[in-house]
């Protein structure tokens, strides 16, 4: 008897259990961008595998694309893209500016999500969580290349999620750097943001 009142337990418990956590929702695609869409940046060329490449001959930061008006709220969007590089003697990494309305722009980094060398494709993203009433009017996705070398783009995309459930509990915290000091990539490392749970990448809530 009382091993049969056990076992009601344990199924009740899974239950309960399997109601509350209820379905992963997938993340939405918002936009996605193939080489029939003109890049802002002129010094990209577009290759045979249908791929944009950069060829730098020093640092620099490559304008992509720029998404106007998104209508996203209360949401990770999430910047994703392939990368293949060649001969890249520094970093390369992804970097999404969001712009609010009479607030400036702020940006996300995947400085734990870097390349470097010679690689194969693989894919890259770098979130940024947006909080309830915060409405980006204008969303830009660059790519961000620290040294001389090659680097290939494709199936560049922009993506919604929900927030993970510790996000609409506590408020993230950002870090606000100014901007006008021209931070370094280590300076920047070194400032140590708080970022949202799960943010996987330097996400900083900067003016400029």
């Amino acid at each position: 008897m009382k091993t049969a009142k056990c076992s009601l337990l344990i199924v009740g418990l899974l239950a309960a259990l399997s109601a509350t956590a209820g379905p992963k929702q997938k993340a939405q695609t918002m936009k996605t961008f193939t080489t029939a869409d003109p890049a802002i940046s002129k010094d990209l060329t577009v290759t045979e595998d249908k791929a944009w490449l950069a060829d730098c001959k020093k640092a620099q930061t490559i304008r992509l694309f720029e998404v106007e008006n998104p209508d996203v709220e209360q949401c990770v969007v999430t910047y994703r893209a392939k990368l293949k590089t060649e001969n890249l003697t520094g970093e390369a990494y992804l970097e999404m500016w969001c712009r609010f309305p009479g607030k400036g722009e702020f940006f996300s980094r995947g400085l734990d999500h870097t390349v470097t060398g010679s690689n194969g494709w693989a894919s890259y993203e770098t979130p940024f969580f947006l909080k309830k009433g915060e409405k980006p009017d204008l969303i830009k996705l660059n790519l961000v290349v620290k040294s001389a070398g090659k680097v290939r783009v494709k199936d560049v995309e922009l993506l919604k999620s929900p927030l993970p459930a510790a996000s609409e509990i506590e408020t993230p915290v950002w870090k606000s750097i100014d901007l006008s000091r021209r931070k370094s990539h280590r300076e920047d490392r070194d400032a140590q943001p708080s970022a949202a749970p799960n943010a996987g990448s330097l996400t900083l809530r900067q003016h400029r």
